[in-house]
């Protein structure tokens, strides 16, 4: 595993997305730690910009958390498997949903930290495709008595990727 900077990893990524015009932002935490912060907008759709947030501990780049849009698409990832990773999601490979309570809660942006799936399209023996349209599946039909009790798999559902997203209300 290579060992970078926070600038030399910000060289290397803005190289990598140069097309996009990414955007690169550093601050310092509560302990002193350079945090860097790569955002590469989406021009379609800029809710569902990747960011990308790494501490550099020691003069070298830590373990990141990868983000699209409000969805963590990766919390801890090594810095070798960013590149990858956002290449997947602008590819149109990955798709997560979130849940938001209800309308409002929607409305405002303000998704269940805990109801949240990921789907990776790759159309091989990994292929999440089938799983993601059993979930679509589930989603359109009327809740059961427990779903609603519950309140796990009531709410309005946001089926997000980097082309766009659709929107089901359960």
């Amino acid at each position: 595993m290579q060992n970078y900077t926070a600038e030399e990893f910000a060289t290397l990524l803005t190289r990598s997305f140069v097309r996009y015009q990414p955007r690169v932002v550093y601050d310092v935490d509560d302990k002193g730690q350079r945090i860097l912060e790569f955002i590469l907008p989406n021009p379609e759709f800029p809710r569902f910009s990747v960011s990308l947030q790494t501490t550099e501990i020691r003069k070298q780049v830590d373990r990141c958390t990868l983000w699209m849009g409000q969805a963590q698409i990766a919390a801890s990832m090594d810095p070798e498997l960013a590149i990858p990773a956002i290449e997947e999601i602008i590819s149109d490979r990955v798709v997560a949903i979130l849940r938001y309570k209800n309308q409002d809660a929607y409305d405002n942006h303000h998704p269940t930290d805990k109801a949240q799936w990921l789907y990776q399209l790759t159309e091989d023996e990994d292929d999440d495709s089938a799983a993601l349209e059993e979930m679509k599946a589930r989603l359109s039909t009327k809740p059961s008595f427990g779903e609603k009790l519950s309140g796990k798999m009531v709410g309005v559902f946001e089926i997000i990727r980097w082309s766009g997203n659709e929107i089901i209300q359960r």
